[in-house]
């Protein structure tokens, strides 16, 4: 066997290996996950009669950049 045969039978084996290790060891499957992860805790607090409101902010109606100022002063924490 030549070495260009033997480089292609050794990335084939590589490929065919790496299937399920791809869904916890990849950065855009962990993105996945949490969001998953986030969505189910959402339907989980939902159920019981709980949410997630107290870490949503809603936004007020602002006329002036002091009063914009004040809001995100109070919820910076959020």
């Amino acid at each position: 066997m030549s070495r260009v045969e033997t480089a292609i039978v050794t990335e084939t084996a590589d490929l065919q290996g790496s299937g399920w290790r791809e869904l916890w060891l990849k950065e855009d499957w962990w993105a996945i996950w949490l969001g998953l992860g986030i969505v189910l805790l959402g339907y989980v607090l939902f159920a019981n009669g709980a949410s997630l409101r107290w870490l949503a902010v809603t936004p007020a109606k602002w006329s002036t950049p002091d009063q914009l100022a004040a809001h995100f002063d109070a919820n910076w924490l959020r």
